[in-house]
């Protein structure tokens, strides 16, 4: 990952585009959403906690038009979503 990198976060069936606008290596990257239904930025944060890792997610999502009225719906996806990739990239990790 690098400054400038784009990809894309499925929620469901609905699919948006993000870039990486900042990345400290080994401390932070922070992203924007480029296109898709929903308008936000966010990023991770890694932290040293008592000789361990401590891996945050830090998101500002909103719907847009239409999506605004199942932005609780996407909530719930994302959030589900989430927990699932952290799961995995843990999995990754510790291997």
């Amino acid at each position: 990952m690098a400054l400038g990198s784009e990809g894309y976060v499925k929620v469901g069936s609905q699919v948006g585009c993000w870039r990486v606008k900042a990345i400290e290596p080994g401390v932070s990257v922070d992203w924007d959403l480029t296109e898709g239904p929903y308008a936000g930025s966010g990023g991770y944060r890694l932290e040293d906690v008592d000789g361990n890792t401590r891996f945050t997610l830090v998101a500002d999502v909103q719907p847009q038009g239409f999506y605004r009225l199942l932005g609780p719906l996407f909530a719930r996806l994302g959030r589900k979503q989430n927990k699932a990739d952290v799961a995995t990239l843990k999995g990754l990790l510790e291997d």
